[in-house]
């Protein structure tokens, strides 16, 4: 079993959501968004909406692609690149918000051979500059750093 399949199903053990809350997202959607933020989204974040993108934890969601009640991917990375007191760089989109403003984000500048991106952390209290000194993968990928998030609510 992958990474990423294992993540889903504990994400799904302990979701407190009703399965597929929003539909997945078309391939027409997933294409108009990537064509807006300026990069693939990574296989196993594809995958993670496909199949278990409405899942959720106790104050815990990632962003979501296309119309639902969740907060578009989107409009986030707008929002988080032209309007936020510590604008996010244009290589990195935002995926998940840890609920105290910080976003979680693909690094897009470096792309594994299977399309993956490492995930970096954003603190909105520091300036531009510290963040970008501090700057540091969390994860290698999205499915890694999907499973140490739920490992985390244990």
């Amino acid at each position: 079993m992958s990474t990423i399949d294992e993540a889903i199903a504990a994400l799904k053990a302990k979701s407190i959501a009703e399965p597929r809350v929003a539909p997945p997202p078309s391939a027409e959607q997933i294409a108009a968004a990537e064509a807006l933020l300026g990069c693939k989204f990574p296989p196993s974040f594809l995958t993670f909406l496909a199949r278990a993108g409405s899942y959720q934890m106790p104050f815990w969601e990632t962003y979501w692609i296309g119309p639902c009640d969740r907060q578009d991917i989107v409009e986030t990375n707008r929002q988080e690149h032209q309007e936020a007191s510590s604008p996010l760089p244009p290589y990195l989109v935002a995926f998940f918000n840890n609920g105290m403003g910080d976003q979680v984000c693909f690094d897009t500048r470096t792309v594994d051979a299977k399309g993956e991106y490492p995930i970096v952390f954003w603190d909105h209290e520091l300036s531009p500059e510290e963040n970008l000194n501090r700057l540091e993968q969390i994860a290698p990928n999205f499915a890694e750093w999907l499973m140490d998030e739920v490992k985390e609510m244990d």
